[in-house]
């Protein structure tokens, strides 16, 4: 299906409003499950822990979930996640 420039900019801006919004409210939501957790395990202090855990990974899943898995090295295929 063809579509003309400006719709198909239209739909990458949506497209990628949607996975900002989307990414903010689970990293959100991330963030208050292990704060509750940390909390009831390790009382006030696990505020302090919850949050070094939390930016920990955010920092570093991405870069986990970016690498290919071995198997697409051995095939050359680095874009594994587009849909053609």
């Amino acid at each position: 299906m063809r579509c003309s420039s400006r719709g198909c900019f239209a739909m990458r801006e949506r497209m990628i409003g949607a996975l900002l919004l989307g990414n903010n409210i689970t990293n959100i939501g991330a963030s208050a499950l292990a704060t509750g957790i940390f909390t009831a395990w390790f009382g006030d202090v696990g505020v302090l822990y919850a949050t070094g855990v939390m930016t920990v990974m955010v920092v570093i899943s991405p870069r986990v979930a970016k690498d290919p898995s071995p198997s697409t090295r051995r095939t050359g295929c680095r874009c594994w996640w587009r849909v053609r």
